[in-house]
């Protein structure tokens, strides 16, 4: 009689588990009316630091071409400069421009 027991109380959980797991899958996890609330806050910090993220490059794109513009206002000295100093080495200004610019662009 006890063996008669488990083996009924086996197939009852053989049976119950499945049915239980399926109606506790169809419980959405968390309530609709209020969303999921800590995905909302990240998604709000998210958006906010790639705002902050976007201006930066906005601030330094501008800065950028500011410093790019004070170059080219420069450059004519800079090719001055090269013609008076660097001629023998058989390279033209073109090949010496990228350094002219990155001295122009360190900070003093």
């Amino acid at each position: 009689m006890n063996s008669m027991n488990s083996a009924t109380a086996f197939r009852f959980l053989i049976l119950v588990i499945p049915e239980v797991l399926v109606i506790f899958r169809l419980f959405p996890a968390e309530h609709p009316r209020y969303g999921k609330p800590k995905a909302v806050a990240l998604e709000t910090q998210e958006h906010q630091s790639r705002q902050v993220g976007q201006d930066r490059i906005v601030e330094s794109s501008e800065r950028e071409k500011d410093t790019f513009d004070k170059f080219l206002s420069h450059e004519l000295w800079l090719k001055t400069h090269y013609q008076s100093h660097d001629t023998t080495s058989g390279y033209d200004y073109n090949h010496y421009r990228p350094a002219y610019k990155y001295g122009f662009d360190l900070p003093l």
